[in-house]
């Protein structure tokens, strides 16, 4: 099941490579001997050519080159070679970026401090048992289903409820397609006495960006562009494509005009981001919570890397594996929001001590009041 977001995104980007001259080839990672040296060199170039964000990060990756490569020689460990990884990438703003280790048999990863404090900082108390336990209580019986971490149905007997814990609609799709359905059906067409709607996108990692529009489609009846992006093509440090639109398409299921509040958090990631960013486009929509992750480029696969981005994963010579992003987004208010997270409408930091002392979601209960009573 295909949709138009990504088809006019990537039909306008092979039409821009057709009409370029064509680009020198990728760089070869196998030419780097496995030693130390070979090792950090083989690093330090991949990254110079292949990570999509130089330009908008601040690090200085010449001056990581001129700090750390002294510091290499031929007795260099694999975990010393990998605490000067640590300290070279600790500021990128690619929330993507890992690189996957080996240490005396034992796999490790490194991201950027970021991502690190971000995971160990986030309270993880809005987990399945709440939301498919307590708050999937609360739901009118008669309206209310689950399946696969997905909660809908009715909250107080007027307000739609839909609670997206990830994006992998199409994965799952053949596990219980009525169920799926079913929940487009529901949000794309309420019932006269519902007064609005809660799209809750708490502690969702993200998943497929392209399932995006099968629920921002149902809020708006006309064309939305909800921002562009861009991709790496030559090995050179800013060679770039054309800013390309992504466009999201009214669903054919149906239109929803209610108010609508988005709850969105710290664990809001990716596919998660963009949709509160669509959403955030549209006149009925408040967003609601704390700032986002701040990881929007998407990981593709080595070869389609190789073969469209000049970005993406690559391989050191001792088997290390370095993932990233491979476009950047540009939200159509202009911003990058890459390692930074995309701010809510309404700043309302969830109440830890209040949850675990009483249950309450204060998140909620403010989404809830937004709405028209």
């Amino acid at each position: 099941m295909k949709n138009k977001y990504y088809i006019v995104l990537f039909s306008l980007f092979f039409f821009f490579l057709g009409c370029v001259q064509e680009k020198e080839p990728l760089i070869e990672f196998d030419r780097y001997e496995n030693s130390p040296k070979g090792n950090f060199q083989a690093f330090w170039d991949g990254m110079s050519r292949r990570y999509a964000f130089w330009g908008y990060d601040p690090t200085d990756w010449d001056a990581m080159y001129n700090k750390y490569a002294g510091q290499v020689t031929d007795e260099t460990t694999e975990l010393e070679l990998a605490k000067i990884f640590v300290g070279m990438v600790e500021n990128l703003i690619d929330s993507h970026y890992s690189i996957y280790v080996e240490i005396d048999g034992q796999p490790d990863a490194i991201s950027s401090k970021r991502v690190v404090e971000k995971s160990l900082n986030y309270h993880y108390l809005l987990d399945s048992a709440y939301f498919e336990g307590k708050l999937f209580g609360r739901l009118s019986p008669s309206t209310r289903k689950k399946f696969a971490g997905f909660v809908y149905g009715v909250i107080d007997n007027k307000y739609q409820y839909i609670r997206i814990p990830q994006f992998n609609v199409f994965e799952t799709f053949a596990e219980n397609s009525e169920f799926f359905l079913d929940m487009l059906n529901f949000i794309a067409n309420p019932a006269p006495q519902y007064r609005g709607v809660i799209m809750d996108l708490r502690f969702n990692p993200g998943g497929f960006a392209d399932e995006v529009p099968l629920f921002v489609g149902n809020f708006t009846e006309k064309e939305l562009v909800l921002g562009h992006s861009r991709y790496k093509y030559g090995n050179n440090r800013n060679e770039f494509g054309p800013w390309i639109p992504i466009k999201i398409f009214p669903s054919s299921i149906g239109y929803n005009p209610l108010p609508v509040v988005v709850l969105c958090d710290g664990f809001s990631i990716s596919a998660a981001e963009r949709t509160t960013m669509a959403m955030s486009l549209l006149p009925q929509v408040t967003v609601l919570g704390d700032r986002t992750f701040g990881a929007h480029a998407p990981i593709i696969s080595d070869k389609e890397g190789r073969d469209i981005t000049y970005a993406g994963q690559f391989n050191l010579p001792n088997g290390w594996e370095v993932t990233m992003g491979v476009e950047v987004f540009r939200h159509a208010d202009g911003n990058v929001y890459e390692g930074i997270g995309f701010p809510p409408d309404v700043v309302v930091p969830f109440d830890i001590n209040l949850f675990k002392t009483t249950g309450r979601d204060n998140q909620l209960e403010q989404a809830l009041q937004r709405l028209p009573q």
